[in-house]
């Protein structure tokens, strides 16, 4: 998986170095402030720790491998990050639609993976995700960076309805490494569109936990 995060200069001889790697994560936009800190940080402090947790139980195997394997293994480790912004002057009350403004224009410095080739996703805390995370809920919303409603029918896999897809998710913070490796691979809409086996996406989305629905 190193490969996938090894960015060197285009001028460069293909090799992975440490000052080629770019963190393997998310940025994370706070975007209520009406909620209490000390709820952010207990937030935060759990979405890391199922970061962590998940990582370990990912890679587990890898510690029976070869010591090269380990290396690669815990170099992956340390590249693992939440790039957290709670900036209120910012971004209190900003909608999703100005988060991906503010994503695009590096507001607040680089993001995670804006420069990476892939279709970038940001990590959106509002006061939805974190009054469910006051009532010992573990979720967060994952937003695509290029979603254009214009792209997307009114049906997935051939089913009426309504809209199916609004550019997020809301996703199990402990599938979060599971997420980022999947979306290099496929678009978000068609990972929660597995998560529901192909039927209909309502506004009231599904919490996915490693693909599934678990709500």
């Amino acid at each position: 998986m190193l490969h996938q995060l090894n960015f060197p200069p285009d001028d460069a001889v293909y090799e992975i170095r440490d000052e080629y790697l770019r963190p393997f994560g998310f940025t994370l936009y706070r975007t209520d402030h009406d909620s209490s800190d000390e709820i952010w940080h207990t937030f935060l402090e759990r979405l890391q720790s199922d970061l962590m947790a998940e990582f370990s139980r990912t890679f587990e195997g890898e510690q029976q491998q070869d010591q090269d394997a380990q290396q690669a293994t815990e170099k992956l480790r340390s590249l693992v990050r939440i790039d957290a912004r709670s900036d209120a002057a910012l971004l209190n009350n900003r909608t999703i639609d100005e988060l991906r403004t503010i994503f695009r224009d590096r507001v607040g410095g680089d993001p995670i993976s804006v420069d990476d080739g892939l279709t970038p996703h940001i990590l959106v805390a509002d006061a939805e995700v974190l009054d469910a995370a006051s009532r010992g809920e573990r979720w967060v919303k994952l937003v695509e960076i290029n979603y254009d409603a214009n792209n997307y029918r009114a049906f997935i896999f051939r089913k009426p309805g309504p809209l199916s897809f609004l550019g997020w998710a809301k996703m199990a913070t402990n599938s979060l490494l599971f997420a980022r490796a999947r979306l290099d691979q496929m678009e978000l809409n068609f990972m929660l569109a597995q998560g529901r086996n192909g039927s209909n996406i309502a506004d009231d989305f599904p919490v996915l936990e490693h693909g599934k629905n678990v709500e």
